[in-house]
């Protein structure tokens, strides 16, 4: 079944004429794409590439704390379903010359000979894509070169892992630790896989699975280990803990969401994507959709442009980056006060490690998280990053060219924050502490240029830290 999409298609018809009246913008053969659609951006979109190193001037990283979000997956089963169905959409368009006044030969083209990709299919549905594989492993390829010391095989050290019970955040974890220690996927957590991972959920199993001190092949010290851990939701108190707060889950979607979505900016672009494609009876729905499936295709091959980008202009799809940017305003970063409270649980994690490490206790060199993009946002509105001097709202989308909170380049697919502990030989200050946002320098309030003096910064996220309360869970909110 096609539902309403294929609906829509019934009750098509051929428009001679502009839907509003208004000009009609239009594609060039050369036409570049934008690049930025949200929690769907490529990671490649966003990594500037520069090799250097995470090792401060004299000084020694004694360890890495990394949250990192899984790399590129697949859709989830409705909307891969939905995806399938758009065969009807483009056999319409090429049968009955649609998209004839504004689509280049090329586009043309392309969308002829569209098919939607074979890997494609319902029971992939989220799961970690091919390259959200690549990206994990290159990631862990680069963070070990930019910390070398922290991955010695002549040193005897421990590593610890922990991802939430999802099938990408493990497969993410997987791929990042075969590439950063030379181990085969076989021998990482072989318990773990669907099935498994599908009785955890049925049967509500709230037992951790946790597999310590795995030791590493040939290139290890035979005193080498890691710590793997994989938590299901209803234990989760820190790579999930939004799916146990009931205030957070039951909010429902902001009013100036709401507002954005019904408001003048969405309806043109509903108007013009209709009238470019002389389809007079599509929804926002269709529009987001379509959206998705231009996002999706894009992220799965990096080399590949989709022909459903060639649906919408670059002013349109700021539109629908937007749109996503209000929400996750709202949804888990500054918008809503009970966010940064639900971020501050990470923030006391990497501080407690911090402070055993100040005191020469026994941590391991490098505590990595694998997690969800709301996560990520909680944890960086916690943090104090990217904040907007302005809020965004529903009526101020042309005043936000050069807004901070940019979803898309804060969270896309593979994103990550790093901090890195360091002691130095240093008259100032014997610990700091540099911060990395998707392995670029990251600037904290009251730190210069990424790196802040351990000192000050610990009175700094302590506070944050000393205020964590699970009771705002249990408060009713407003939108």
């Amino acid at each position: 079944m096609c539902g309403k999409l294929c609906f829509s298609i019934i009750m098509i018809c051929l428009a001679e004429s502009a839907v509003l009246g208004n000009p009609l913008s239009c594609h060039s053969d050369n036409r570049s794409f934008y690049l930025y659609t949200g929690t769907k951006t490529p990671y490649s979109y966003v990594y500037n590439n520069t090799g250097g190193t995470m090792t401060l001037t004299n000084c020694e990283p004694t360890q890495v704390w990394m949250l990192i979000r899984h790399g590129t997956r697949y859709p989830g089963k409705s909307i891969i379903a939905q995806i399938l169905n758009l065969t009807h959409i483009r056999d319409y368009i090429i049968t009955n010359n649609v998209f004839e006044t504004c689509a280049s030969r090329y586009e043309k083209m392309d969308l002829k000979n569209w098919k939607p990709y074979p890997e494609l299919v319902p029971g992939k549905g989220k799961h970690l894509a091919i390259q959200g594989e690549k990206d994990l492993a290159s990631l862990a390829e680069r963070i070990r070169a930019k910390l070398p010391m922290l991955f010695d095989w002549n040193v005897t050290k421990s590593f610890k892992f922990r991802s939430t019970a999802t099938q990408r955040t493990i497969a993410s974890m997987r791929s990042f630790v075969e590439r950063a220690f030379n181990i085969s996927s076989k021998k990482i957590l072989p318990m773990i896989n669907d099935t498994s991972l599908h009785m955890i959920k049925l049967m509500h199993i709230q037992q951790n699975i946790t597999v310590q001190h795995i030791p590493l092949l040939k290139e290890a010290s035979s005193n080498t280990s890691i710590k793997f851990e994989v938590v299901p939701i209803v234990n989760d108190t820190l790579l999930k803990l939004y799916d146990n707060c009931t205030s957070w889950k039951s909010r429902g979607i902001n009013k100036e969401v709401k507002a954005f979505i019904n408001g003048p900016e969405m309806a043109k672009v509903l108007a013009d994507v209709s009238q470019r494609l002389n389809l007079l009876n599509i929804s926002k729905e269709d529009i987001f959709l379509f959206y998705d499936a231009c996002r999706f295709e894009r992220t799965l091959h990096l080399n590949k442009p989709s022909p459903w980008c060639y649906v919408f202009t670059d002013d349109e799809m700021r539109v629908l980056e937007y749109e996503e940017d209000l929400f996750y305003y709202y949804n888990s970063g500054p918008g809503e006060e009970i966010n940064s409270q639900l971020g501050c649980y990470l923030i006391r994690d990497m501080v407690d490690h911090f402070t055993k490490l100040e005191v020469n206790g026994d941590e391991p060199k490098g505590v990595f998280y694998f997690t969800h993009s709301q996560m990520m946002t909680l944890f960086l509105t916690a943090m104090g990053v990217a904040q907007n001097p302005v809020p965004l709202t529903a009526t101020n989308f042309r005043d936000m060219d050069y807004r901070n909170w940019r979803i898309s380049q804060l969270v896309p697919f593979a994103a990550n924050f790093a901090a890195v502990f360091h002691r130095c030989n240093s008259s100032d200050t014997v610990f700091k502490v540099a911060f990395y946002l998707n392995e670029n320098p990251l600037t904290i309030e009251g730190c210069k240029n990424g790196v802040c003096d351990w000192v000050q910064l610990k009175k700094k996220l302590g506070a944050i830290a000393a205020n964590c309360n699970m009771e705002v869970c249990k408060k009713k909110i407003v939108n």
